[in-house]
């Protein structure tokens, strides 16, 4: 009886473990790198608990071929993290087999300190830097955004520049303000004179179009999938709220409008509310994305 018992086990385990397909883009990830999660099962999952770092991220049902359903997700994790390594942990739940359960190392690949840099504000910017409640109300509307997951997916590939331009700013860069305030940049920055067009590096919704005290005249667009685009200092806006947006249409032109030093376009990208370099989005090595 000892011996049916654990052979049924034995087979429920190893027919579960055929039946579900996992593969990561990477399991080591840079400062500011996402890592491309698919999955591939025989059977819908009811359930599902993915973590990494301790965040919860979503999953999203792709595809359906061969009659297998394939799910895709991006995860990521918090540029203020130290280098060393982490888990990538995945719960699923089906509705005919037993849970399924798989944990794998993550290395941090994160440099020992950041870079850093100095950043001179005029002095309009920097009575506007100082405005603490300022921050905190751009704060919270910006991060309401960025919380945005939609189960579809509109991009459909790799990312292009919006703008033309020098980079001027890296991504995880500590700056300096010469008020006394330092920040992590949560993007990069691409400088250029004012009136450079600024276009979509990919499809989406635009959520969010308005001018703010902070970071100027605003976009943000939602990609799908949890992948969320923003678009600071902009001169002028040329695109509004709630429409859908092809890659290569224009969306603003390049200004310093809110807490800028200099001409530029801050360009950041969110996974699932965690910021990522969106370089790492346009590289063609990263095809899997």
């Amino acid at each position: 009886m000892h011996k049916i018992i654990v052979l049924i086990i034995f087979l429920l385990a190893h027919k579960i473990t055929l039946a579900v397909d996992i593969s990561l883009s990477s399991q080591s990830i840079k400062l500011g790198e996402a890592i491309a999660l698919t999955i591939v099962s025989e059977q819908k999952i009811k359930k599902h608990t993915i973590t990494l770092g301790g965040k919860p991220f979503k999953l999203f049902l792709n595809d359906y071929k061969n009659k297998k359903y394939v799910y895709v997700s991006y995860v990521a994790i918090s540029r203020t993290r130290k280098p060393g390594h982490d888990y990538l942990k995945i719960g699923l739940t089906f509705k005919k087999n037993p849970k399924f359960f798989k944990k794998y190392k993550i290395t941090l690949d994160f440099p020992k300190k950041p870079k850093t840099g100095k950043v001179a504000l005029t002095k309009k910017a920097k009575s506007i830097s100082n405005n603490k409640l300022s921050y905190q109300k751009e704060g919270a509307l910006l991060s309401k955004h960025f919380k945005k997951i939609t189960n579809r997916r509109y991009f459909d590939g790799l990312f292009d520049y919006p703008a033309f331009g020098r980079m001027s700013s890296g991504f995880g860069k500590l700056r300096l303000y010469n008020n006394g305030r330092t920040s992590s940049h949560a993007g990069v920055d691409i400088a250029n004179k004012k009136g450079t067009p600024i276009y979509a590096p990919q499809h989406g919704k635009v959520i969010l179009s308005k001018t703010l005290d902070v970071h100027g005249n605003t976009i943000m667009i939602d990609h799908g999938y949890g992948i969320i685009s923003i678009y600071c200092h902009l001169a002028k806006r040329t695109i509004k709220k709630g429409k859908f947006i092809k890659k290569g249409t224009q969306i603003g032109e390049m200004g310093m409008t809110g807490v800028a030093s200099g001409v530029h376009l801050h360009w950041g990208l969110s996974v699932q509310n965690v910021r990522v370099d969106p370089l790492f989005w346009t590289q063609e090595s990263n095809k899997e994305i």
